[in-house]
């Protein structure tokens, strides 16, 4: 269990960090404007804040492993989001990814 939790942590910092970085560079592109850059980091900023008690509760219900298999679910769903929003140019989308990649920050707490 000890291994499992430790991986899981493991590729959620890696995947969280990499969005922060290219997160502002995607707005950038996908709006047209630098204006929008720390859009991204506020959509994932967001995400854990609206989730972070939520995900709480679930991890005291019914543990530690059922909150981060949620939280990383959703980030992983939101990381295709951002993939698919680079590919058809939607900004939108790109922010909708960028909030459920803001769980992964979430279930880490």
């Amino acid at each position: 269990m000890v291994r499992t939790l430790a991986v899981a942590q493991i590729f959620s910092a890696l995947g969280s960090g990499s969005t922060l970085a290219l997160g502002s560079i995607l707005a950038v592109e996908l709006s047209g404007s630098e204006v929008w850059a720390g859009t991204v980091n506020t959509a994932m900023t967001l995400g854990t804040a609206v989730t972070a008690m939520p995900l709480a509760g679930l991890a005291v219900r019914r543990g530690r492993r059922w909150a981060l298999l949620t939280g990383l679910a959703a980030a992983t769903v939101g990381t295709l989001l951002m993939v698919t929003a680079t590919v058809v140019q939607a900004f939108a989308v790109l922010l909708a990814g960028a909030f459920l990649v803001g769980l992964a920050f979430a279930a880490n707490l």
